[in-house]
């Protein structure tokens, strides 16, 4: 069979050559495996070529053949495990295949099937550690299971389970590093664990003095261990605040800072704050709560959103109830006294229009949220996010319906059916995808860009979908065909194009793009005739890159939102523009029309609700600014002005 460096292939980024062989040695595996069902070798071969090539695909992006061949993998080991039960490594290996399919499911965000089949690598295991306890290979292999489910409990936000399936593989590890002390790995994975249980515990205040005080002793392990690692001495911050010793915080947290290339981060420097605080220090505490809000740190917002309330609480601040960054899409539902809002924050918060108070925060994204939808009848919202996954929730109680994995890169942008039975999806990994709503599954792939693409539009019709990108074109597809390739092509922005909008009666498409910083200047709007394939109007006006653009309800009026801080609405008919919003703190990334048109949401530095026949804004509650935002007097009381500092997040 054909075995020998083919990894090579998949390593080096060579996918066609890797599938090809993978596949020739997987035909050759499957033969030899039929004719002779009796030698175990070929089975195993069998096997492993299917968990390789499952491997291959889920580093494609081809998920769903991904969890095809990790499925196919498990069959072959089953019956080997159940042919050959006195064969420890067939159990093994069994159980190592639940894994890897967990592990691709955990990616995609089907936490409830990571759960699933992590559960079933538990319980092989768990047996194996059993009957053989001699054996440290199947212990190391019991704590790995357990840590992973411990991630997948900590990526579906179900913080306590995480913790105890991370204290049980810490047990674990902690005996193997003993026992086999010659062995660095064991040492490894056991700080791992360590350094994740004192996070988990660190994460809230109010704890158990007993949880308080293993989270200390196990920082102190982590610092013996790795003296030279700023992430041991920062864990070790943690524990001592927590553990209220408030001096020893500070130090432990400076000599990690002191290990950073980067001299620090958001996280030890709210600690830093509130340490101070506690000491007394308010100068400095403030000080340290100015710097921490102005690093935006990459780690899951739900808990930097957590600490920073913690710290603007203990200084005598308002708490944040709203987003914590750019918004990057709104949507009001058909009824017009709900608006939900996507952010670049990680979350999705739920509005009363009237009110302009947030309902409900949603945060089972994991990275930053770029588009959201409604479905026509008012039942679904859709979220589209760079954690390459789609989310369809219960558009009245923010209940997740289902999680739509399969994009190999961030999703940009989705837009549901006018019979909301379907939902399409475009991706920087330069696909269009079509959805089924009702069971979350993909109904087919509609065609490929050129390069990534950014927006996406269904026409009221229901019979074409717009989908452009960063290749500069407008592809139209028919969702209802089978070909894959488009309907037509529209050309004339010679920028990327960020923003596509079907007229309310799909005669018209509307187009606007361009980027920022760069020497071409197609700052411009487009209005195509749909069925001529023609462009009617080219809309210039803007100063910067255009970002986004909506129809009114009638038809009537276009608006586009640009880098310029501006919003402009112009008259449809004659491509005239009929009057400018200003007064935005930032770059315009979102502007939606309620559905009597009277009202125009713009997003991005916050929210501002325009009254569109008086020209007035109120701005909903929201901790816009990072530098502005800590201007925090010496009574500890918030600035009256909101000015943003200038920055571009493609």
């Amino acid at each position: 069979m054909i075995g020998t460096g083919l990894s090579i292939y998949r390593i080096t980024g060579r996918f066609d050559k890797a599938e090809a062989a993978y596949n020739r040695s997987l035909t050759i595996a499957a033969k030899l495996a039929c004719e002779d069902q009796h030698i175990a070798e070929y089975q195993r071969a069998l096997a492993g070529y299917h968990n390789a090539m499952a491997l291959l695909h889920h580093d494609k992006g081809a998920l769903g053949k991904a969890e095809t061949a990790y499925k196919a993998s498990l069959t072959t080991w089953k019956k080997l495990a159940d042919k050959h039960p006195e064969v420890p490594i067939y159990q093994q290996n069994l159980a190592l295949s639940h894994n890897n399919l967990a592990l691709l499911y955990n990616g995609e965000g089907q936490f409830k099937k990571a759960e699933a089949a992590h559960q079933m690598s538990l319980d092989i295991l768990i047996k194996l550690a059993d009957r053989h306890p001699n054996v440290p290979e199947y212990q190391h292999n019991l704590a790995m299971s357990h840590y992973n489910l411990a991630v997948a409990y900590r990526n579906a936000k179900r913080f306590d389970d995480a913790e105890r399936e991370h204290k049980v593989s810490l047990t674990i590890w902690k005996e193997l590093a003993g026992a086999h002390p010659d062995v660095p790995e064991y040492q490894r994975w056991q700080y791992n664990a360590a350094s994740n249980f004192v996070w988990m515990v660190a994460r809230y205040p109010g704890r158990s003095e007993k949880d308080y005080a293993e989270a200390l002793r196990l920082a102190e392990m982590c610092v013996e261990q790795r003296p030279k690692e700023s992430d041991s001495w920062q864990v070790l911050g943690w524990a001592r605040y927590r553990n209220g010793q408030w001096q020893q915080a500070i130090d432990a947290l400076e000599t990690s800072i002191e290990l950073q290339k980067n001299k620090g981060d958001a996280w030890q420097w709210i600690f830093l704050s509130m340490a101070h605080w506690q000491l007394g220090n308010k100068a400095e505490a403030r000080q340290w709560y100015v710097k921490s809000i102005a690093r935006r740190t990459k780690s899951k917002n739900e808990e930097g959103l957590r600490f920073r309330n913690e710290a603007r609480e203990l200084l005598g601040m308002p708490v944040v109830v709203g987003h914590t960054d750019d918004v990057e899409s709104i949507v009001f539902l058909p009824d017009g006294a709900g608006l939900w809002s996507a952010s670049s924050d990680e979350t999705i918060k739920q509005w009363g229009v009237a009110s302009r108070k947030c309902l409900g925060t949603l945060t089972e994204h994991t990275d930053k949220v770029e588009s959201l939808a409604v479905s026509a009848d008012g039942k679904t919202v859709a979220s589209a996010s760079k954690d390459n996954t789609i989310r369809l929730w219960n558009a009245q109680t923010g209940t997740l319906r289902h999680t739509l994995g399969g994009h190999a890169k961030a999703v940009r942008a989705v837009a549901f059916s006018p019979d909301g039975k379907s939902l399409v999806s475009v991706s920087l990994d330069m696909t269009v995808r079509l959805w089924d709503t009702a069971s979350g599954k993909l109904i087919r792939e509609l065609g490929r860009h050129e390069a990534g693409l950014r927006a996406v539009a269904f026409s009221p019709t229901g019979k074409l979908v717009a989908s452009a990108g960063d290749d500069q074109k407008i592809m139209l597809w028919n969702p209802h065909g089978e070909s894959e390739k488009p309907v037509a092509a529209l050309s004339g922005h010679t920028a990327e194009i960020r923003g596509l909008a079907f007229s309310p009666d799909g005669r018209l498409l509307a187009s606007v793009g361009g980027k920022k910083g760069s020497k071409n200047t197609d700052w411009t709007a487009r209005v195509w005739d749909v069925a001529a394939r023609q462009s009617l109007h080219v809309l210039t006006g803007h100063t910067g890159a255009v970002r986004t653009v909506a129809f009114s309800p009638d038809g009537q009026t276009l608006a586009t939102g640009s880098y310029d801080k501006t919003v402009k609405l112009w008259n449809v008919e004659e491509g005239q523009i009929q009057t400018t919003l200003e007064g935005h703190a930032d770059t315009v990334r979102t502007v939606a029309f309620s559905p009597d048109g009277k009202t125009l949401a713009v997003g991005g530095a916050g929210i501002k609700l325009w009254d569109l026949a008086t020209r007035q804004a109120v701005t909903f509650p929201q901790i816009t600014s990072s530098l502005e935002e800590a201007k925090v007097n010496s009574q500890g009381r918030e600035p009256l002005e909101d000015k943003r500092t200038q920055r571009d997040q493609p």
